[in-house]
């Protein structure tokens, strides 16, 4: 996946590792994913950096990489742990019957929203996608997909009520 913030491209080169492209400086630069940070994880712009969010059965961890110095530090030590929540619980109480865990049972990340506020799961053995908001620790089941499949979200956000220019008569 290719994401780009502050004046910087990012592109997963491999599992592990992250390439940069400072575009006013025409350098690249490697961020090392932290350790532990599997293949099941998104990249999320951050006011000051670049945000990894990584889940690992129903356990969510949330990285900080600041972007905003001179100098990208390209080795795990750039990353800060900001926040770990486990779902498991949760889930159960939004999937409800059609829950059955079993061992090796995880959750997949479709969409981070910016700031890793919330972000979207899914939870393949009862093909719902949920919906969690890391801050306020709120888990909601918002589409029950019924069928296998590659999903594809690209979260919107906005202001609300949405404000439209008045009309010319």
């Amino acid at each position: 996946m290719l994401y780009s913030f502050h004046g910087k491209i990012f592109v997963e080169i491999t599992v592990g590792y992250t390439l940069g492209l400072d575009l006013t400086t025409s350098r690249f630069f490697i961020l090392k994913h932290p350790d532990g940070v599997g293949s099941n994880h998104m990249l999320s712009y951050a006011d000051s950096g670049l945000y990894l969010v990584n889940a690992k059965g129903f356990q969510l961890t949330v990285w900080l990489h600041n972007l905003m110095g001179d100098d990208d530090d390209d080795d795990a030590g750039g990353w800060m742990l900001v926040d770990t929540f486990c779902v498991h619980e949760a889930c159960k109480r939004v999937v409800g019957d059609r829950w059955v865990p079993r061992v090796g049972d995880c959750v997949d990340i479709v969409a981070v929203g910016d700031n890793a506020e919330f972000l979207f799961l899914v939870h393949e053995p009862s093909t719902a996608i949920l919906y969690v908001h890391l801050r306020s620790r709120v888990v909601e089941k918002v589409y029950d997909k019924h069928a296998f499949g590659h999903i594809r979200i690209f979260p919107l956000m906005m202001i609300w009520p949405p404000v439209f220019p008045a009309l010319n008569e």
